[in-house]
Order: structure tokens, then sequence, then C-alpha cells
């Protein structure tokens, strides 16, 4: 029923009853070869079925608000999108959309003020359509049919939303840190560190503990911190360099991807992000559910979603 409403070629993923999380490792990976195969279909018969999105399942992707109060005044603004599929986990809406043309990668989407609104969904995330909510309410259809096409330019988004893909991140990176590399009038080039410092932290969320002496990167698939090791972060450092030469058919930048460059914008790094006892006095006090966060509001426990600012490294796989 699903592959018929979303398309049959759609990828579908096996998702762990009532949670959101895939109960199958490299999901990201499935393509609609795996659609083919009976033995991987009869695992979605055994919990909640998510989509995978984006390029795998012919570019279907989904907007999804997180506030009943906001669905109505989106729709309003686009009203083609009354007539898309449109589901519901336990409050506001996912909208879902066949995009032609180009579209951005996964996005959270927050207000001016910094309050979450929601999120673009698209490749490298997926979805959560059949079964049964974390809450325990039972995903739902608002309107069955299947999704319309449209194009992400003509998507109309609130006044009010951030949105991660209207910006430069190198143009405002350029206008606070300085241009990437500098060419003297000897033509020689040079790095400016600080620029890669900050540009590395655009695509990673990473604090350094002076204590453990270790660096530690936030997972959202889990919302846990995890140990980063320095030479997976010298690596990136040199993908960067690397990916920049050839942007700019600049062959010169390959010559300063060197161990040396590697390990000094690895030390801004660690001057940039370093705090003492991070785990300890900034951790907030909640046990840590693979479906989010129980946080004690009086007699209370509430159920809240995972986020970096509780500084979890540890699941609670079970609670008795």
């Amino acid at each position: 029923m699903l592959r018929s409403l979303l398309g049959h070629d759609v990828v579908l993923l096996p998702v762990v009853h009532g949670q959101k999380r895939p109960m199958i490792s490299g999901w990201q990976h499935k393509t609609s070869e795996d659609m083919q195969d009976a033995d991987y279909l009869a695992t979605l018969s055994n919990g909640n079925i998510g989509v995978l999105l984006g390029a795998p399942s012919g570019n279907l992707c989904a907007i999804d608000i997180d506030d009943d109060a906001a669905v109505e005044p989106f729709l309003e603004l686009n009203p083609n999108l009354r007539n898309t599929l449109r589901s519901r986990g336990s409050r506001g809406q996912q909208m879902w959309l066949r995009i032609t043309g180009e579209y951005p990668a996964l996005s959270p989407l927050t207000t001016s003020d910094g309050e979450p609104w929601g999120e673009w969904r698209a490749s490298g995330a997926q979805s959560v359509i059949y079964g049964v909510h974390p809450t325990g309410t039972n995903y739902q259809f608002i309107h069955e049919v299947p999704p319309i096409e449209v194009r992400f330019e003509d998507i109309v988004w609130p006044d009010n939303l951030e949105l991660p893909w209207s910006h430069d991140e190198s143009d405002a990176l350029i206008q606070e840190f300085g241009p990437p590399w500098i060419i003297s009038k000897g033509d020689s080039i040079q790095l400016n560190h600080t620029y890669w410092v900050q540009h590395y932290l655009t695509e990673h969320y990473i604090v350094y503990d002076s204590t453990l002496q270790d660096f530690f990167e936030y997972d959202a698939e889990t919302g846990l911190w995890k140990r980063k090791l320095e030479e997976h972060i010298q690596r990136k450092f040199n993908a960067n360099l690397t990916q920049a030469a050839n942007d700019n058919d600049l062959p010169r930048l390959h010559c300063l991807n060197t161990a040396g460059n590697a390990g000094a914008l690895l030390n801004g790094l660690r001057i940039e992000v370093a705090q003492e006892d991070v785990f300890v006095e900034r951790r907030t006090e909640a046990i840590h559910v693979p479906n989010g966060m129980l946080c004690r509001e009086g007699n209370e426990f509430v159920l809240k979603t995972h986020s970096p600012e509780f500084y979890s490294r540890n699941m609670r796989l079970c609670i008795r």
C-alpha cells in the first residue's frame, strides 16, 4: 500500500517499533534494488516503517513542521501543498513532495528568534510514515494522496524563518575571518588557519574536553557526544583543502596539504573549542533513551527531543 502511494521507486526502511530509529545499520545506503529482495521486504513487517528520502527514493522529500499552529499559515503561503500527501506523528504535520530539479540536503529550520520550527528533510534523512510514534500515538495520514511534484524554489517559506540554504557560508566566513588563503606579491601562497578552523565548525558540532584530553563530536542520529579521533579531523582538513584546490583550479593549494598544516589546523581547532570538564560541568540531569531525553519536571518525567545541550555520552537502553 505504501509503495503504491509513495511510488514504486521509494526505499522503505524497517524502524524499531514505537521509535524513529532504523533497526538496520547502513540504512543511508539502501537502494531500490533492496526493495526487490523478499528477505528485506519481510523486515518491514516487524515494526514501524521509515522512508529513505532524497535521491535514493526518486527525489521524494518532506517538510516536517513541529507545531500544529504553524501548519495552516504555511499552507496559506503554499495552497498547492494542500493537495499533496500529508501525515502526522504526535503534532504538526509532514508534507511529502516529489522535487524536480535541485534541492538542499537535510536542514533543520528555526525562527529568527532561534526557536525550532521543523526540518527540510531530503538526502541524508529518513522519516517514519507508518507505525507507532514514540509518544504512543499512531502515525496517520491527514491527506492520503500521492506526493505532488514541485520545484524547491517554488516553495514559499515564512518570513520569520532562518533558511540555511539562503546564505553563502563561504562569503560569511570570508567577511568575518578573511580569505581562506593569501597569495603574496612573490606568488607564494599561505593558508589562513582561522578561516579553515571556522569552516570546519560550520560542518561539525565538536568540543575538546581538556580534562579527558579528547575531541567529542555530537551525533544528531543518536543524540550522543562521541569521541572523535584526531586523525579523522586531520583527514577532513586535508579533504577540504583538496576540494578547494579542485573547485578553484588552484593546483598550488595541493602543496599545502601536508601533515604539518593539518596538525597546525588541529591545534587551532583544539584551542577554539577547548573546555574543561564539559561533560561534568554542563551535563543536564536527564536519562538518555533511544527516542529522547527523560527530564524530571516536578514529580513527573517529560520526554524531550535529543539535543547537544544535554551533553550526554551514554544511552540507557531500557528502564525498569
